[in-house]
């Protein structure tokens, strides 16, 4: 299937769907890659147009989207329109987000040089960068809660338990 942009963020879901993330519109997309979907659609329509350049899924199946700017992600909890805003108090554009095993996101800015776990509307930091002089690039959440992360000054993997330690 053509489609006339290109994704710049994807996600699944549990039944299989695809959600895909094009900065101006997030497509939930049957195992036929039809569009059956358009979550976060009300933000956009609200004005904040550039709402979907990042989408995460979490295992209760709410749905997070990562706006191409500003200092908060949105969550759309299952079978919900409207959208929760979750503070992340930084900027989003240059932080890596993940949906983690309990419902949480893990950011990492990498600008800022510091990561946290985003639970609710607590904001928990986490020690993921050894020293001032480490840089994270990237990184994932393991289905067991770990944090997967490549230190582009070691170079190299580093794995945190859920808390961040080594």
């Amino acid at each position: 299937t053509q489609y006339p942009y290109t994704p710049i963020g994807m996600a699944v879901q549990a039944d299989g769907t695809l959600l895909a993330a094009f900065g101006t519109a997030c497509w939930q997309l049957d195992r036929s890659l039809r569009i059956i979907g358009e979550p976060g659609s009300v933000i956009g329509e609200r004005g904040n147009a550039a709402f979907a350049y990042g989408v995460m899924v979490t295992s209760a199946g709410s749905i997070i989207l990562k706006p191409g700017a500003g200092k908060e992600l949105y969550r759309l909890a299952p079978g919900s329109k409207e959208p929760t805003r979750l503070l992340v108090s930084t900027e989003v554009s240059t932080t890596f987000t993940a949906a983690a095993p309990d419902g949480s996101i893990v950011a990492v800015d990498m600008m800022g040089r510091r990561a946290f776990r985003i639970a609710g509307n607590r904001r928990l930091d986490l020690p993921l960068y050894a020293s001032a002089s480490h840089y994270i690039n990237t990184f994932s959440v393991a289905p067991d809660g770990s944090i997967w992360g490549w230190d582009h000054t070691l170079p190299g993997f580093r794995v945190h338990a859920a808390e961040g330690a080594v």
